[in-house]
């Protein structure tokens, strides 16, 4: 294992541990009292960006989260969007919940998982609490960019972000998009969700998002 640690084993199934990201040959070498042979493969490790990136995550008005067509509830860890009659027993990996009254999308805003009753919702089991900042322009708590987010290819962005949310911060957001939300998770985890776009269909209607959040905090 060049540039492995340990660079060779005899171990039928070896562990081994790389400290930089690059392109790697490993040679497996067979032996027997006949003769040996051999064969390498390369191997390319990517830089640890400590992201994960979710594209087109569908938000769902209040009622199509409750009518169970378009989900309101997301959670980071395992990429699932949850509606009304999809939340598991334990609910503790949502975290994020948006809050759509309607499809004119006058007055919506991401909520924290464990204040969801506030807002029409069935509480979730065991919600934690994520911070927000809807409104950017509005608290001036902010200015991260739908450029920005775009352009993340890391988490080096979300690393300075002071996430402090307030009554301000935490009032809805206007009609402008593309707009971005910030967020920190309970865990120290901290994110930005891109709006793209509102879709009005009736009922069904709902926002279309990109996310990008810290694997670790």
């Amino acid at each position: 294992f060049s540039g492995g640690n340990p660079s060779t084993s005899t171990a039928q199934n070896p562990t081994v541990t790389y400290s930089a990201a690059g392109t790697y040959t490993i040679t497996l070498k067979a032996i027997n009292d006949k003769g040996s042979t051999s064969i390498s493969k390369q191997l390319a490790l990517l830089p640890d960006t400590n992201l994960r990136v979710f594209s087109n995550v569908k938000f769902g008005i209040n009622v199509a989260h409750n009518a169970n067509t378009v989900g309101a509830f997301f959670s980071t860890q395992t990429g699932l969007s949850y509606s009304a009659n999809q939340v598991p027993t334990d609910g503790s990996g949502i975290d994020l919940v948006f809050f759509g009254l309607n499809n004119s999308f006058a007055s919506n805003k991401f909520v924290a998982p464990n204040e969801v009753a506030s807002f029409g919702f069935l509480s979730i089991p065991n919600a934690t609490h994520t911070k927000f900042i809807n409104s950017q322009e509005i608290c001036v708590c902010g200015n991260f960019t739908a450029s920005q987010f775009t352009a993340m290819v890391d988490d080096t962005p979300l690393r300075t972000l002071s996430i402090t949310e307030s009554a301000r911060g935490l009032q809805a957001f206007n009609s402008i998009v593309p707009r971005v939300v910030l967020f920190q998770t309970v865990d120290g985890r901290k994110g930005a969700i891109l709006v793209k776009k509102r879709v009005d269909d009736g009922l069904n209607s709902y926002i279309l998002t990109d996310i990008k959040v810290q694997k670790q905090p």
